[in-house]
């Protein structure tokens, strides 16, 4: 008897395994489509390509994820990046064909045949080519693609040159289909290949000279010499194409006071030969400068420096300034501009429209409808890096406000089809809390804690359209407070604070007068960072300590208005909780989760234990859906690796957590593998869809797969 019912326990687990890898593979197949629903955004914006069939088209890279488009010539920009690479260089649009783009990844050559909707890798590293001239690069046999930013240029007659950081260059014929590898001659990285026409082109090598092919690519000559210097740009006329510009010097180190001498060189017979056209006594050029000149139909020629930019219109013998102006409301991105260590990146003549111009730097982009005279800031749209959180309304869901890296709040009342920049003190603002009014059915009152320019926080009693500032702390620095947490209080809420190095700070006349409130916390000196503050409905508070001494980190909590404090990590092995890692379960408090080192832990009563439900877990993000505590999501990032599934990725639990299936897809492979999920959001629209608030690319949404099949 005994046997038959191991027997028929074993039948049952073998069933239940099958449903479960069967239900894993239905769900994350479901789960696959994920639609992106805001900005993107993605490091430094870098290069420019133009439609030459529509002059208010305008494409733009970054150094991370995506590629931006505007149809309004740069007013307005949205992010198109699925299937695109990370971290890319060099964009360009066949001159015969609008609809095929080209762009430069880490991993090879993408190629888009529905002008930026969609891309597909069309050339690799994998593809088992090896450069020519590899013996000058030690370790980059298969690399040439090892660094973001290689240019990519085509001629009139649809001809693909890309160059690499070995120096030489991988040359298509057939837009794309087949490709070959050709060496300069050169013994440097090429910076810019310029075609001037369907047999002649030209090609920048940084510390070697200018070299000319009259045969589409195969052979070269060298026709300038780089004695007085590096090659730092190279540059032509759109109209007069025989007429070429070449800068020589050196690169300022962004620290550095120093101001080098620079010389430009002009050639007026297609790159053949070349003459001294302006020697520059001392010129700040400094290095992340991607493309540093560039020439207009009307012949005028613009540098970049480190100031600005500066515009010649007498081929390069007078030079004048000119002037960045914008919005009374910019006027914080101009000051921090001047002398940005980071400086200009690229200068681009727009070659449809002879006084348009585009510039950027490491965190806007500009246009100039005067020929270079004047600039305007340009970034509607156009955002910098990455995502703290998503919050949907839950009485209106057509409400999205999501925080922006380097951009404060955005704001969306259409379900994240369009988006509104939301400007409390400057531009370059950066909020990493958003609380709603506790027990406030409305949900149309907000709190908001930021942390740039000084840390402040503000309030929005109108579902954060406008915003006031209650509380600013001027005397500290960038990210000196982190962490908010609300509870019910008699006239206002209670409002907690974390600080570094301090503890918690407590609040109950909204921010105007403020306690610690630290018994039972580790001393001021051992409190490396508060990771999170989360309240329940209860009051009680919850404190993720991060701490360099030994046992004086995990979770704390409590239950008296932040009066007394103490430890609840019984069970939990690691003390060091994840930011983003806690999360109260919404029908449940006694339900709580936690990621601490690399583990997710589940408690049922309050914190008092706690169970490790995965193990090999970088944890970023975790959340329960509301009205149905068995379902579970977890945010994991590259890092773990006990258990190759939970490396990266999103993972959802229908069964309160014992089980976790992979519902990401190719997601991380869209936002790239380096990346993390900050922030998992309920949707409430769709019934149970989610957002995902990544820190690169843009806000994203899934539904879920019995919707999708309706």
């Amino acid at each position: 008897m005994p046997r038959f019912k191991n027997t028929i326990v074993i039948i049952v687990i073998i069933v239940l395994c099958t449903f479960l890898i069967f239900s894993s593979k239905s769900w994350s197949g479901g789960y696959s489509a994920w639609h992106e629903v805001g900005p993107g955004g993605g490091g430094a914006v870098q290069d420019f390509a133009f439609d030459p069939y529509d002059s208010n088209r305008v494409y733009l890279t970054s150094d991370m994820v995506g590629v931006f488009v505007s149809d309004d010539a740069g007013d307005h920009w949205r992010w198109s990046s699925y299937g695109a690479p990370n971290q890319k260089g060099g964009i360009a649009v066949d001159p015969s064909n609008p609809n095929i783009l080209y762009v430069v990844g880490r991993e090879g050559i993408y190629m888009s045949t529905d002008r930026a909707g969609h891309w597909q890798l069309i050339y690799s590293k994998g593809n088992g080519f090896q450069g020519i001239n590899n013996v000058h690069f030690p370790g980059l046999e298969n690399s040439v693609f090892g660094a973001p930013g290689q240019s990519i240029s085509i001629s009139s007659s649809g001809i693909v040159y890309v160059h690499t950081v070995t120096g030489d260059i991988i040359i298509s014929n057939d837009r794309g289909k087949s490709w070959k590898c050709v060496s300069t001659g050169g013994r440097s990285s090429v910076i810019s290949i310029i075609p001037i026409d369907n047999k002649n082109v030209v090609a920048a090598l940084y510390r070697d000279g200018i070299y000319l092919s009259r045969d589409e690519g195969i052979s070269w000559e060298k026709t300038l010499s780089s004695d007085n210097g590096d090659i730092l740009a190279l540059a032509i006329h759109p109209i007069k194409r025989n007429v070429l510009y070449a800068l020589i010097g050196r690169l300022s180190n962004p620290y550095s006071q120093n101001r080098l001498p620079a010389y430009l060189f002009q050639s007026t017979d297609a790159g053949v030969t070349w003459k001294l056209a302006h020697s520059f006594q001392e010129l700040d050029l400094r290095e992340g400068g991607r493309r540093l000149i560039d020439v207009s139909s009307k012949g005028t020629i613009i540098i970049l420096t480190a100031k600005g930019s500066i515009r010649s219109t007498d081929d390069g013998r007078n030079w004048e300034s000119s002037n960045i102006k914008g919005k009374k409301d910019d006027g914080f991105i101009y000051d921090a501009l001047k002398g940005n260590p980071d400086g200009p990146h690229t200068i681009y003549a727009d070659f449809r429209k002879a006084d348009t111009w585009y510039m950027t730097n490491m965190l806007a982009a500009f246009r100039s409808d005067d020929d270079g005279k004047t600039w305007h800031y340009k970034v509607e749209g156009l955002r910098e890096q990455a995502y703290w959180f998503a919050r949907v309304n839950p009485a209106n869901p057509d409400i999205v406000i999501a925080s922006d890296l380097d951009h404060g709040l955005i704001r969306s009342s259409d379900n994240g089809n369009t988006w509104h920049n939301v400007i409390i003190v400057n531009p370059y603002e950066e909020c990493n809390q958003l609380r709603f009014l506790p027990e406030d059915g409305t949900y149309n009152v907000l709190y908001a804690l930021y942390n740039h320019p000084y840390p402040f926080i503000a309030k929005s009693a109108d579902a954060g359209k406008t915003w006031s500032v209650l509380k600013k702390w001027e005397n500290k620095g960038y990210w000196a407070m982190n962490g908010m947490s609300l509870t019910k209080g008699d006239n206002f809420p209670v409002i907690y604070v974390g600080e570094p190095n301090i503890g918690i700070w407590k609040s109950i006349d909204e921010g105007q007068n403020w306690t610690r409130t630290n018994k039972g916390l580790p001393r001021s000196e051992e409190i490396s960072y508060i990771q999170f503050l989360e309240s329940d409905k209860r009051g009680y508070i919850y404190a993720g300590i991060a701490s360099n001494v030994k046992g004086k980190g995990g979770v704390y909590t409590s239950r008296d208005g932040g009066e007394t404090w103490f430890q609840i990590n019984k069970g939990v092995e690691s003390l060091w909780p994840r930011r983003g890692g806690f999360e109260i379960d919404p029908n449940n408090p006694d339900i709580l989760w936690l990621g601490a080192g690399r583990a997710v832990y589940k408690s049922e009563d309050a914190g008092m234990t706690w169970e490790k439900r995965i193990e090999g877990v970088y944890c970023s993000a975790i959340l329960v859906e509301p009205g149905n505590s068995d379902i579970v999501y977890i945010a994991s990032y590259t890092g773990g690796s006990i258990t190759e599934q939970f490396t990266e990725g999103i993972f959802k639990s229908v069964d309160g957590g014992n089980y976790f299936f992979k519902i990401s897809g190719d997601l991380f492979r869209t936002i790239g593998t380096t990346y993390r999920i900050q922030d998992l959001e309920y949707g409430w629209r769709g019934q149970g869809g989610i957002w995902a608030a990544p820190n690169g690319g843009g806000l994203i949404y899934t539904i879920p797969p019995h919707i999708q099949h309706e």
